[in-house]
């Protein structure tokens, strides 16, 4: 069954900032990846991003919710012209946990994609995403990569260069392994220095797999705080003081501590998680256990 619910706000405002890095789960340093990638920029607005007058956009969420039966599902949407910039998602397993080949939460023209599976793409799982909408004169660019990253840990695939005032959210993801399915280590989409590090890999890191990324440039004159959250679970999930308003995401990381395992569930903020802290979610089935921990990082903007 499909839910979705629109709901219209306006003007939200923060002034909080949290920034916490914890060691090994800090973004990491850029690396040299030989990589198959192409570029494309949909959009090429006017906005200059170094005016200095503070925009405040009328914004629009968008959420949907649902469940399928394996492999990849979609939910019609009406994006009313706007660019949808991701601000939380969920996937997990009904079953127990399983391998993982593929995991995609994904907008088009006018639908949200999702994919949540291993090889034999039979196992049901419960899908969901909130976006935000920002009106088409906002933005400064939406771009488009995909590539493939051979035998590594992780990719990084350089854009267009930043330029001074703009900064950048994220639109969705997908990341595949090539042939069959593995256990998981890390996963991990984000921007750092002008470079999107995407990691997607087992315990011994040796595995070529295709990415995409959509991602929107917008003017710093938009947003209020650039924020970062960080933390260490031993438990299936976590969470971490954030600002209160309306978050759009610019990246995350989980990586388990000790080797790669099967997955049940991957989430950032969740329906029904305080709208003062910063939710993920990311283990197997053994969830109380205590034994599979991980770190996590979330990078997130809030408008002014």
């Amino acid at each position: 069954m499909l839910s979705a619910s629109l709901t219209k706000l306006f003007q939200p405002v923060s002034l909080f900032a949290v920034s916490l890095l914890y060691g090994a789960c800090a973004f990491e340093p850029l690396d040299d990846v030989s990589l198959q990638q192409s570029t494309q920029f949909e959009n090429d607005h006017n906005l200059s991003p170094e005016i200095d007058v503070v925009f405040t956009p009328p914004l629009e969420v968008i959420e949907v919710s649902g469940f399928d039966a394996g492999g990849s599902a979609s939910s019609s949407v009406d994006f009313r012209g706007a660019v949808p910039l991701l601000s939380a998602f969920s996937l997990e397993y009904v079953s127990p946990d399983h391998h993982i080949r593929r995991i995609r939460v994904m907008p088009g023209s006018s639908s949200i994609n999702f994919s949540f599976y291993d090889k034999n793409l039979d196992d049901d799982y419960r899908y969901y995403a909130k976006y935000v909408t920002v009106p088409q004169e906002y933005i400064l660019h939406e771009g488009y990569l995909s590539g493939t990253c051979h035998n590594h840990h992780y990719c990084t695939v350089s854009f267009a260069p930043l330029l001074p005032g703009q900064v950048v959210a994220l639109q969705g993801f997908s990341v595949k392994f090539n042939s069959g399915d593995r256990h998981i280590d890390r996963v991990a989409v984000y921007e750092q220095h002008n470079l999107w590090h995407i990691k997607f890999s087992d315990d011994s890191g040796d595995d070529t797999f295709e990415f995409q990324i959509k991602y929107a440039l917008l003017s710093q004159n938009l947003v209020d705080v650039l924020h970062t959250v960080a933390g260490y679970s031993s438990a299936q999930s976590d969470s971490a003081p954030a600002a209160p308003d309306l978050r759009v995401l610019r990246g995350f990381s989980f990586d388990f501590l000790d080797g790669d395992e099967h997955l049940e569930e991957i989430a950032v903020d969740v329906p029904g998680s305080s709208p003062d802290d910063l939710y993920v979610s990311f283990h197997d089935k053994f969830r109380y256990n205590g034994v599979d921990a991980f770190f996590w990082n979330v990078s997130y903007l809030t408008f002014n």
